[in-house]
């Protein structure tokens, strides 16, 4: 992350074949999971080739994980297991996509000379450290407080969730203000390594909670 190796037209072509071969396996679950595999398909190549380059546009760049990381995946999982109502459903895609877009600009910040130079005009380029730090704290603490509405009025998971939220974003929003307070008198590489252990962090949160329910319904 800190030393990226140059990619390469192999590179490119494993890439682009593998993400190939997982639309075409998504048809065993039928042409709606496919289209959506081929829409996070193109979204990933806009969002990187040089004609496009959603990266370097602010909104762009933020709807594209909003669509692409957070509520498209949500849906595929659904049409995979296809248990929950779109009245649960719903509700539950926003979850991940409010949390997923409050993180993702975090993820820009340690960048933003390198951008600069570069001439990519991302969220964190065009607003600022300050905005994306408020930014995540909003999206993530609206994102925890739906997710509390679903446990209480939804019937899929386990309500005694509920009590961890709140401990849970108090930890993220002191993160956040831990690390707005020195990312000024930090290295680029200071900045990269708080924004890899809070997306980190965050992503392990969730990936307990799946474990548990799963294995203890």
């Amino acid at each position: 992350m800190k030393h990226p190796p140059r990619a390469g037209r192999a590179e490119q072509a494993g890439g682009l074949g593998l993400a190939g071969g997982a639309v075409a396996l998504m048809g065993l679950w039928g042409w709606r999971m496919a289209g959506v595999g081929l829409l996070l398909l193109s979204m990933g190549v806009a969002y990187s080739h040089p004609r496009w380059r959603w990266k370097g546009k602010p909104l762009a760049s933020l709807l594209t994980v909003t669509v692409g990381q957070g509520v498209a995946p949500f849906f595929m999982g659904a049409m995979a297991v296809p248990a929950a109502t779109a009245r649960e459903v719903w509700p539950m895609a926003l979850v991940p996509a409010l949390v997923i877009t409050g993180i993702y600009p975090l993820t820009q910040v340690y960048q933003i000379g390198e951008d600069r130079r570069r001439g990519d005009h991302t969220f964190a380029v065009e607003y600022g450290p300050e905005r994306v730090f408020a930014l995540a704290r909003g999206l993530v603490g609206a994102g925890m407080g739906l997710m509390g509405g679903v446990l209480v009025w939804g019937e899929g998971f386990s309500r005694y969730w509920v009590w961890a939220l709140p401990p849970g974003y108090a930890a993220f929003w002191w993160a956040i203000r831990a690390w707005g307070q020195r990312f000024a008198l930090q290295t680029p590489y200071q900045n990269h390594d708080w924004a890899l252990g809070i997306s980190a962090g965050a992503a392990a949160l969730f990936w307990i909670f799946l474990l548990v329910e799963l294995l203890c319904p």
